[in-house]
């Protein structure tokens, strides 16, 4: 039966769930079998993708049999959904625990969930998340690297963090010691978007360190995890998890880490879904230098600055993507502003933000914005009008 959601029960659901043109609302005992299906798949190679190609109504899913699976679908899958099936009461008792702890869902028949993950091999039927659902509508590439990082790691990563969020882009990591929490702080310094991608549970806060970092992240960016939420932080789940860190991504960046570290993990798990990898080299005498090093010899793109990531991108306009920049196409006050500033001559930073009396990082933001459109250029550390270009400012 459908169901109308009570307001702590829309509080689950993504908020195209909940809007006033959902008349039929949401089926809870399909919720309670795909929790249950879940539990009983989140660690197996399901054939969501070909399911879901067949079945693009999770109603007809939920209503179909095993006479209509038989052919397509292996023996084991089939016996797992006939199990879930029988397994509703499971599946409520989940559902119930999730309101009581405000963990939302994402099921693979969401319109929310990400187009770039469900092309990858063994994409995650459900995902549990806490924050900002609508950032993973955003062009997203991901950062990872060591967890003992160098000063010099840490500065890179605090710099290409802040640059590619700056653009627009959602920045994806896995809230790691280390490279992933400078990646992490940065964005939301800047007031960028930014995803975590857990390996354990919602209950288990992994490493307690970032308790903080995690507690920030739900309430600015994005928390996401495949794992129900009593799920401990095991080894074998952080390799696994990396899959969707990249998967959700355009490309993944590598900044430091050994041949054997989990960052390798992560850019293996980007070529095998036909994704950019870039590798950020350091020095030869450095232990996590060797990971981005043989990357670079596999074939991964060599980067040192921020153009080296975006002419792989050059036929996409991020802000054309990210649901904070989808306005009109007329030009924008802070535009105007700036552009009237650079007219007589070339400026720095600081003094553009001291005549527009804006936040530093909405200024960057345009900046790159303006310098990305070839409307201006840098001379050295001041920003000029472009001269090919010839702006008409009332």
């Amino acid at each position: 039966t459908n169901y109308q959601k009570n307001s702590k029960e829309k509080d689950l659901y993504p908020k195209e769930f909940t809007q006033k043109g959902d008349s039929q609302g949401v089926n809870l005992e399909e919720t309670y079998f795909l929790l249950s299906l879940h539990r009983e798949s989140y660690h197996s190679t399901f054939s969501w993708r070909k399911i879901w190609e067949r079945y693009p109504s999770l109603t007809d899913f939920y209503k179909s049999n095993s006479k209509e699976w038989k052919g397509w679908l292996k023996e084991k899958e089939i016996q797992k959904i006939q199990e879930s099936q029988s397994k509703i009461q499971k599946g409520k008792e989940i559902f119930e625990s999730l309101l009581e702890k405000n963990i939302s869902i994402l099921s693979f028949w969401d319109p929310h969930y990400p187009s770039l993950l469900r092309e990858i091999y063994a994409p995650p039927l459900l995902l549990f998340y806490q924050g900002r659902i609508e950032i993973l509508e955003n062009l997203c590439i991901s950062i990872v690297g060591a967890r003992r990082a160098s000063f010099y790691g840490k500065l890179q990563a605090q710099r290409f963090s802040r640059e590619l969020s700056l653009l627009g882009f959602t920045i994806t990591s896995g809230m790691a010691l280390g490279i992933d929490t400078e990646v992490h702080w940065s964005c939301l310094s800047t007031g960028g978007n930014t995803i975590a991608v857990l390996g354990s549970g919602f209950d288990v806060i992994y490493p307690r360190k970032n308790k903080n970092l995690f507690q920030e992240i739900c309430l600015k960016g994005l928390v996401i995890t495949e794992y129900f939420p009593e799920t401990k932080p095991l080894g074998y789940h952080f390799p696994w998890r990396n899959r969707i860190i990249s998967g959700l991504s355009l490309g993944t960046l590598i900044i430091e880490g050994s041949i054997k570290s989990g960052s390798l993990i992560t850019a293996k798990w980007a070529m095998e879904q036909n994704r950019e990898v870039f590798a950020l080299p350091g020095p030869v005498d450095s232990p996590t230098s060797h990971g981005p090093h043989y990357l670079i010899h596999q074939g991964a793109k060599l980067v040192e600055n921020l153009d080296h990531i975006l002419e792989e991108f050059s036929s996409i306009d991020p802000f054309l993507f990210s649901t904070n920049n989808r306005t009109s196409s007329k030009v924008t006050d802070i535009e105007r502003k700036i552009m009237e500033f650079l007219k007589r001559t070339e400026r720095d930073v600081e003094e553009i933000e001291e005549k527009l009396a804006l936040p530093i990082y909405k200024v960057w933001k345009e900046l790159f914005r303006l310098e990305m459109e070839g409307k201006i250029f840098r001379i050295g550390d001041k920003f000029a009008i472009h001269p090919s270009y010839k702006p008409i400012y009332s």
